[in-house]
């Protein structure tokens, strides 16, 4: 299946496309390196041929994968070195769109989290390991620069309205490690409920993964920033919404049954006192 048989017809219309589409588990990728490159490079390819015959400016998402975390705060132009499976393939389609002289736009995200809990993110995964009174290993050593997906959504859009070209980090302006957030995230529970969750830090070395994983990955927003004026939401923000949006209706109920037991001992106590 083509794009230009399905949507790429004459008066198509269309001035951009946004690239979502991908196997995006690093392991598996690490795993089946032959297989996941189908998907990741070689059809990202033929897509990215197909929309610019067409005169589409693709928007390719790629990763800060690209960087093999010995360093943080990476900018646009700094070389790629990619440790991982993933990052080589995402690196692959970025050399490719590098070597057409037409308008493209590479956005490289770090990690994305969203809050509720039918989304697919890290946030979600540790309310439901908190809930449930897990253990939770936290790497302390791995630093990313997190991002709520509402804003990478909002960039992207504005990115294709705006005309832009070239590479862009799409991403929070704050590196924090993962035990850091999930410190926020617990932070923020606490005024609603008692954590339970055991909580161990750890080295991401520590970890079973079947490649070394990158250290710091964190990268600098502030070309996008500029471009687009845009401020994103903190991961302090996004953790009190995301605890608020998950318990604060429970604690409601909790005080609410509270203060109608006081009332039911007062009645108690004030009938003994009639008597």
């Amino acid at each position: 299946m083509r794009l230009a048989d399905m949507f790429l017809r004459r008066g198509h219309g269309l001035t951009h496309a946004f690239l979502l589409h991908g196997i995006t588990k690093i392991d598996h990728c690490a795993r089946n390196p032959a297989d996941t490159a189908k998907l990741n490079v070689d059809s990202t390819i033929r897509m990215i041929d197909d929309l610019l015959a067409a005169g589409v400016t693709p928007i390719f998402l790629s990763s800060d994968a690209v960087f093999d975390g010995t360093r943080g705060l990476s900018v646009e132009d700094d070389p790629v070195n990619p440790i991982l499976t993933y990052g080589r393939q995402k690196v692959a389609v970025e050399q490719y769109l590098l070597s057409k002289n037409v308008p493209w736009i590479v956005a490289r995200l770090s990690k994305v989290v969203g809050m509720g809990l039918d989304s697919r993110s890290m946030l979600r995964e540790w309310i439901e390991a908190i809930d449930a009174g897990e253990t939770i290993r936290c790497a302390t050593d791995q630093i990313f620069s997190p991002t709520h997906i509402e804003d990478v959504v909002t960039a992207l859009i504005l990115l294709a309205e705006g005309n832009f070209a070239g590479i862009f980090h799409v991403c929070g302006p704050h590196p924090m490690s993962r035990l850091e957030l999930l410190t926020l995230l617990t932070r923020e529970i606490g005024r609603y409920r008692e954590i339970k969750a055991n909580i161990i830090p750890c080295s991401i070395k520590d970890l079973p993964f079947p490649e070394i994983r990158p250290l710091n990955t964190s990268m600098s927003p502030q070309k996008l920033h500029k471009a687009l004026n845009l401020t994103f939401a903190t991961m302090e923000e996004i953790s009190s919404r995301a605890a608020k949006q998950r318990y604060a209706k429970d604690h409601e109920v909790q005080i609410l049954s509270s203060h109608q037991r006081n009332d039911v001992n007062r009645g108690v106590l004030g009938l003994a006192g009639d008597s």
